[in-house]
């Protein structure tokens, strides 16, 4: 991995006017962050003229937060000039104590593994245009979820209508009980599945006294779709149909361990409406073609910055700022791999 030295943020930054010293660099795969700590007397101005000038530079889109009040620091991200991509192995499998319900989410830019657990985490939104990483992004999840997992701890139900994407896991993986829907008939009818089986798990947790399932009373069931947006091509009294099931999956699902995985590349708000993004209450958002589609992800424009191949900005439930991280390198031959083939 390459990253721009920490004498040419202080040089630059001192040149134009915020006179700095730099501590030694943290080197991500995607981005480098330096810490700047300022000498004093500087104001939101004068950090954006100089962060301005660190642009040119390096030729690079820069953010940065600072803080010219107490402290005088400066947190500045870079990417770098050559990237690297972490390995699905190196995180996937020995990066955390895995336990039923963990995914690896991507490599954030201190180099630490974002993993979290889908019964705190609950549905997830995936989304990003063509080349973004997004199809990398989901199989990171699936195969963090499944592997070391027996049928008994998790379940799945994949939808492609592309047909490119699912179709290596089927008849392979085998947590996967249907296979995988390549037409709408076809995902509508595993859709139905999942909404029948939130039925048939309340019923139970009714009689149990219960009002929130624990891994000992049902296995995990994992509803996964690419490209919910060809979903949502039909009539609208198919539009209308999907939707009341997909309320139920993404909302009542998660007391009885039912969850989804959509993915998108189209994010807009007719695809991603608000029974979608707050039923997902994990959103990963890759690179975007526009704001509006950021927006509507993440509520906000930044992920029109994003480098694409991987790089994306995540919000977690009960967490208030996103985080970006790298995507996992997962390619076909090392998914066999782990299919055993």
């Amino acid at each position: 991995m390459k990253y721009y030295p920490e004498t040419l943020i202080q040089s630059t930054l001192t040149a134009h006017g915020a006179p700095c010293t730099v501590a030694p660099a943290v080197l991500g795969y995607t981005c480098t962050t330096y810490t700047a700590h300022l000498d004093g007397g500087n104001t939101p101005t004068t950090v954006k003229k100089a962060i301005g000038a660190l642009e040119i530079a390096t030729g690079q889109k820069i953010t940065y937060n600072a803080n010219t009040g107490v402290g005088n620091t400066l947190k500045i991200t870079i990417p770098n000039p050559e990237r690297a991509f972490p390995n699905f192995f190196a995180f996937g499998r020995n990066a955390y104590n895995k336990c039923a319900g963990e995914m690896l989410i991507g490599i954030d830019t201190d180099n630490k593994p974002i993993t979290a657990n889908i019964m705190d985490t609950l549905s997830v939104l995936v989304a990003g245009a063509t080349g973004s990483g997004k199809s990398v992004a989901v199989n990171n999840l699936v195969l963090s979820l499944a592997i070391g997992a027996k049928p008994s701890e998790i379940v799945f139900l994949m939808i492609d209508l592309k047909r490119t994407e699912f179709s290596i896991y089927d008849g392979r993986l085998p947590q996967l009980i249907e296979p995988v829907a390549y037409t709408f008939d076809e995902a509508l009818r595993l859709i139905r599945k999942t909404a029948d089986e939130i039925d048939k798990r309340y019923k139970i947790l009714q009689e149990k006294g219960k009002r929130k399932a624990d891994l000992s009373d049902f296995p995990l069931f994992v509803l996964v779709i690419d490209e919910y947006a060809q979903l949502r091509q039909g009539t609208k009294e198919a539009r209308d149909m999907l939707d009341t099931l997909m309320n139920k999956v993404v909302n009542l699902g998660r007391a009885c361990n039912v969850f989804a995985i959509i993915a998108t590349q189209n994010p807009v708000l007719q695809v991603i409406n608000s029974t979608v993004k707050y039923g997902c209450q994990t959103k990963i958002c890759l690179s975007v073609n526009n704001q509006r589609h950021s927006i509507n992800i993440i509520d906000c424009a930044k992920a029109v910055d994003l480098l694409g191949k991987g790089d994306a900005l995540v919000s977690l439930p009960n967490s208030p700022d996103l985080q970006r991280v790298q995507i996992c390198d997962l390619p076909t031959a090392d998914i066999q791999y782990i299919l055993g083939e």
